[in-house]
Formats: C-alpha cells, sequence, structure tokens
C-alpha cells in the first residue's frame, strides 16, 4: 500500500502499482506468508502512516515537486 501512496499524482505509475500491490495482497495469505489478520494488521498500519504523512508533509505529486529547487 505504501507503494501506491508514494506514487500519488502519477496516474501512469500509480494505477499498475495499485494493481501489484492488490496482488501482493491476495497472494500473502495464500501463499503461507503471514494471516489474514497479518494483512489487515499492516494495512491499517499503512493507512496510519500515509494519513500521518500527508497531514505533515501535505500532498505531493508532479505540481508541486516541480517547484522544487
Amino acid at each position: 500500500m505504501l507503494c501506491a501512496f508514494g506514487v500519488t499524482g502519477y496516474r501512469w505509475v500509480f494505477w499498475p502499482m495499485l494493481a501489484l500491490n492488490a496482488v501482493v495482497m491476495v497472494a500473502t495469505p495464500v501463499m503461507g506468508g503471514h494471516y489474514l489478520v497479518d494483512i489487515i494488521g499492516g494495512f491499517a498500519v499503512a493507512g496510519a502512516t500515509a494519513v500521518t504523512v500527508r497531514h505533515f508533509y501535505g500532498p505531493r505529486g508532479p505540481a508541486t515537486d516541480a517547484a522544487a529547487p
């Protein structure tokens, strides 16, 4: 989820990254890497991290990156 969050604002990368993250989240419990509750907990931690980063650093994307020196 954080990979998709990191490329928010770049549509040509965001959607493939979101699809890849979805496949990984579905495949992880099936392949025996983690239990379903691990995936849900990781999703919650990643969501809280994304909200915290947005709160402190603001939105990020091509328009704001171009203004940086």
